[in-house]
């Protein structure tokens, strides 16, 4: 690492992931989203740790990136749970797992193009 803010993000985050992710079975009736804040997490420290200090010059411009990418999964998640809750019959078809994959693919596409 190569410390000062990208240090303490990349730490900091990495500890939150690792608590979400063993804190699993307590949070079991919550499912998926335990696992989706693990991701979350565990994806912000990564980017802490690759880009901070290069890409990313300051704290603040990553807090501007990790705020929109966190309202970015927020819509995706909201959109992508009001789909399975709306289904009738099997939630799980491969029509609907396309769906929801070109889905989030718009949304990281979008993410990219505003963080690029």
């Amino acid at each position: 690492l190569r410390g000062g803010w990208p240090a303490q993000c990349c730490i900091g985050f990495c500890v939150a992931a690792a608590i979400v992710f063993y804190a699993r079975p307590c949070l079991e009736r919550y499912h998926p989203w335990p696992h989706s804040i693990f991701r979350v997490f565990a994806c912000f420290g990564i980017i802490a740790a690759l880009n901070g200090g290069l890409l990313i010059p300051n704290a603040l411009l990553f807090f501007g990136h990790t705020s929109f990418g966190l309202g970015m999964w927020s819509i995706n998640s909201y959109l992508v749970r009001k789909e399975a809750l709306q289904a009738d019959g099997e939630v799980f078809t491969r029509g609907r797992y396309v769906k929801g994959t070109l889905l989030s693919l718009f949304f990281v596409i979008a993410t990219d193009i505003v963080f690029l």
